[in-house]
């Protein structure tokens, strides 16, 4: 579940939510109580969910740590979770954010083995935090689950990329603009949440990807989006461009790879 934490400052950044999204109308008795178990997407975490009317305790098997929601069903396929107590082993900002927000969950799918549910922040919108399938029993998964990881400032300067080296950079970064510059909006990779471009314009990140072969970057305004497939090769740098332009009306987002040279100096202009 708690992936979550990366993909929710994201958003927080965004500042810019929307209740457009569709939710599918099916019945869902059979989770409303239960024990499942999920395995988050670029993460090593697995979770057990342990539901029994209005409380949810989450259990990081990996940890041990538990987390205690109250569950509350808005719709027959969409419940909220709402902290209550639990995870002494996080960090003070995070359990902070867990006190401040609401998760809801929208249910696609349901069947005798598992669910499907995308994950959103305080109320259904065009911006998951991620989708995720809840197994109603044990699975053995793989620990070799992450593609990509946020370096910080403190990594970058760290880092030394090589031939030989085991991973590629991505260089993702977004200049400061007048036109459609106070659109905040989030990029995916591989449909997993990658960062948030905030609405006051400019950004600039770079991800450290420990998988080779085939990544689809997508940018995303409400229901209008872009994407951009780079072939991942280790020991190579890869700089995008994400920019916003005005059509039809609308800001619409785009995304260019751009060579060393000029990567490099918009990355750069980008950061101050």
């Amino acid at each position: 579940m708690l992936k979550v934490f990366t993909n929710l400052l994201i958003l927080i950044l965004l500042n810019n939510y929307y209740a457009e999204s569709q939710t599918t109308h099916m019945s869902c008795p059979d989770i409303r109580n239960g024990v499942f178990y999920s395995y988050p997407m670029n993460t090593i975490d697995r979770w057990k969910s342990e539901r029994n009317g209005d409380i949810q305790k989450e259990i990081n098997i990996e940890t041990g740590d538990t987390l205690i929601f109250k569950v509350s069903w808005d719709r027959d396929c969409e419940y909220k979770l709402k902290y209550q107590s639990g995870g002494k082993k996080l960090k003070k900002e995070e359990l902070n954010m867990l006190k401040q927000y609401n998760f809801v969950y929208t249910v696609s799918e349901a069947t005798p083995n598992y669910y499907i549910a995308t994950t959103f922040l305080n109320e259904p919108n065009d911006y998951p935090i991620s989708v995720d399938t809840m197994w109603n029993k044990e699975r053995p998964v793989s620990h070799d689950r992450v593609v990509f990881t946020n370096l910080s400032p403190t990594d970058i300067r760290k880092i030394k990329l090589k031939d030989t080296s085991h991973f590629a950079l991505l260089y993702v970064y977004r200049p400061s603009k007048f036109v459609c510059g106070g659109i905040g909006f989030p990029m995916y990779a591989n449909n997993m949440l990658m960062c948030g471009f905030p609405a006051k314009g400019g950004g600039a990140f770079v991800f450290k990807v420990v998988k080779e072969g085939p990544m689809r970057l997508q940018g995303q305004h409400k229901q209008k989006k872009d994407f951009l497939d780079l072939n991942i090769r280790f020991g190579q740098k890869y700089y995008v461009r994400v920019d916003t332009k005005w059509s039809m009306a609308r800001c619409i987002p785009y995304l260019l790879e751009k060579d060393k040279l000029k990567g490099e100096e918009g990355f750069i202009e980008a950061q101050y």
